[in-house]
Parts: structure tokens; sequence; C-alpha cells
């Protein structure tokens, strides 16, 4: 787990030259969007009482991640980025339970979603408050734990190809501090199998130092 988060990071600030303007911002939000699918082959009991999940989606929750901004031009920068967010994937069953279960039900499996970005953002220069729009693309790296043939869908888990699209604002602060409000969209390819793509948003705030 810290090798997928860890590495993505190191490459992102290892690409930063040594030149005035360059920026680092870290970012905490709130992400939205959820991953579905069916739970297919799954063997259930033939008794009424035990109950057996036809299908898995995760939850909403919180993302935390970097972004290194190089600047370009005086309205352009290029822009890498890393985000993780740790959550779980939630058994949808088809009704509620009728008495206490007799076996263990399945537990839920743990959800993690690390992307890594490299793009380019266009702003407005203002001495206080700078408006942006930003684009990227890059990969995501789905994991599911425990991970079993009945709870993964084939092709699920793994690095899949994202585009994402963003808006927000800086705002100056004394020195060479800033903060940076965004929001931004994801789009991540999985297979058919996994119940169609994956689209989230993001509503983030982050402190940026520039060097």
């Amino acid at each position: 787990m810290r090798s997928r988060i860890l590495l993505p990071l190191a490459l992102v600030l290892l690409a930063a030259p040594a030149r005035a303007g360059v920026e680092l911002t870290a970012l905490a939000g709130y992400r939205s969007g959820e991953l579905s699918y069916p739970l297919l082959g799954l063997a259930c009991s033939p008794i009424p009482e035990v109950r057996c999940p036809t299908s898995a989606r995760s939850e909403d929750g919180e993302v935390f991640g970097l972004v290194l901004e190089v600047p370009w031009s005086e309205r352009w920068a290029f822009e890498g980025a890393v985000n993780h967010q740790a959550g779980r994937l939630r058994f949808v069953y088809p009704f509620p339970p009728v008495m206490e279960p007799q076996f263990p039900e399945p537990r839920d499996p743990n959800l993690d979603l690390t992307r890594a970005h490299a793009g380019v953002r266009h702003h407005w220069p203002h001495p206080r408050l700078t408006p942006f729009l930003a684009a990227g693309a890059g990969v995501t790296d789905l994991r599911v734990t425990p991970s079993h043939q009945f709870l993964v869908p084939e092709g699920l888990e793994g690095y899949r190809l994202s585009l994402s699209l963003a808006a927000g604002l800086k705002v100056a602060l004394r020195g060479r501090l800033g903060l940076r409000l965004e929001g931004r969209t994801y789009w991540t390819g999985l297979p058919e199998s996994a119940g169609g793509d994956l689209v989230q948003t993001d509503a983030s705030l982050g402190l940026s130092y520039r060097f």
C-alpha cells in the first residue's frame, strides 16, 4: 500500500525544476461518486434465513493529495498531482434479515483509490485572487482487500486510464503561502463487468507554498 502512494509522490516531487515560482499544495477534500457493480457467481446458501449480497457499492469519503505546479508562461502552468482515497465497499442485500444470521455474512471489503495525473492549468493572474481551469490525464490504481473472485469483477483492480477537469480559485496569503480552492471531476475507464465507467467529483481546500 505505501509503495503505491509514495512512488507517484516521489515522481511528482522529482519532476520540479529548480526555478522560482514552483508551487506545492497539500489538499484535503471530500469525494462523491460511487462505484457499483453486480456480484455475479457468488455462491449463496439455499436457506431462506441466510441473506446473499447481490451487488457492491462504494461510499463517498475524504480524499488527500499533493499538487505540484511548474509555471510555463504568465497564464499557463504544468501540474502534477497525486491523491488517495481510503474507503469501503458496502454489500447490497435484496431483503432485510428476518432473524439473527446463523452464518457470518461477508465482511465489507476495503476500497483504495490512488490517482497520479499530469496536466496543464490556465489562470487569470491577480495580486490576491486568481481563478483557474485545469485538465489532466493519468492512471487510477484501484484495489479491493480482501480480494476474491466473487467480490471483484475480472479486470477491475489495477491501473486504469483516467482523465480530469477542474475549476478553482487561488488566494494569496502572506509571503510565499496561499490557499487553493478546487472542484475536480474524474473519469476512470472500467470494464463492463464493473458496471460501467467510474465518475467522481472532488471538492477540496489546500495550503500552498511557493519556492
